[in-house]
């Protein structure tokens, strides 16, 4: 092996790597929040029948791809209601910004506390 094929190694793999970036973008930051915002809005509005009171939603985008104009986000959505704070993962796309929730699993209750009623 010549001292050329690392380097011509190195340059096919640097390539490929830049034509899939460009193919598979994360998102920009105003993209990413508005498809949080309307994630949030459909989790809610499928939740709502077994989870009517949502206050103080919170949605996290673990990540955030456009692929051909096609959307897609990994998710933590959360709220409070009169029984405590809970926490929904899922999946979702959006298309022509239409958001449909591929994966979602059922709310799962956050456990807290708070720093001034720990003792020692």
């Amino acid at each position: 092996m010549s001292f050329k094929t690392p380097l011509l190694i190195t340059g096919l793999t640097l390539a490929l790597s830049l034509t899939a970036a460009q193919a598979f973008a994360g998102c920009e930051q105003k993209t990413e929040a508005a498809a949080g915002q309307s994630i949030a809005d459909a989790v809610a509005s499928q939740i709502r029948d077994k989870v009517p009171a949502q206050h103080k939603r919170l949605i996290k985008v673990q990540d955030c791809e456009v692929t051909k104009g096609v959307l897609t986000a990994n998710f933590t959505y959360n709220y409070i209601n009169d029984k405590g704070a809970y926490a929904v993962d899922g999946a979702a796309r959006v298309v022509d910004g239409k958001v449909e929730i591929s994966k979602l699993v059922r709310p799962a209750a956050i456990m807290a506390s708070i720093e001034s009623n720990y003792t020692e």
